[in-house]
């Protein structure tokens, strides 16, 4: 970011209610939004991304497997709502533990809207 580039207030409302707390995205103040920027590039760098991709294929593979098996019993299901297992289970991997995970968890198979 260039040092006479300044985000609009628009960035503020995507933020912390509290003047004090921003984040990468909220914050204006270009000094400090490439400070933040600094201490998150690892987290986007090639080798990061291709290590997490494992995890990606991994996880939506699994999911197709039980939309399969639901679609198979003909049970209807709210899709966002698996979609949003799915990126919980991805987010999870990658960064707290692969032991737990949502879609294949007992306690999220019978989750499911009935028209």
């Amino acid at each position: 970011m260039e040092a006479d580039h300044f985000q609009g207030p628009w960035y503020h409302a995507a933020g912390s209610p509290n003047a004090w707390d921003h984040d990468i995205f909220s914050e204006r103040d270009p000094k400090k939004h490439a400070e933040i920027r600094r201490k998150l590039a690892s987290l986007y760098s090639m080798t990061s991304l291709l290590r997490a991709e494992s995890y990606v294929s991994d996880s939506s593979d699994v999911l197709l497997r039980r939309l399969g098996q639901l679609a198979d019993q003909g049970t209807v299901i709210d899709l966002q709502l698996w979609m949003q297992f799915l990126a919980f289970d991805i987010i999870a991997l990658i960064t707290v533990s692969p032991s737990s995970t949502s879609v294949t968890s007992s306690a999220c198979a019978d989750l499911r809207v009935v028209a």
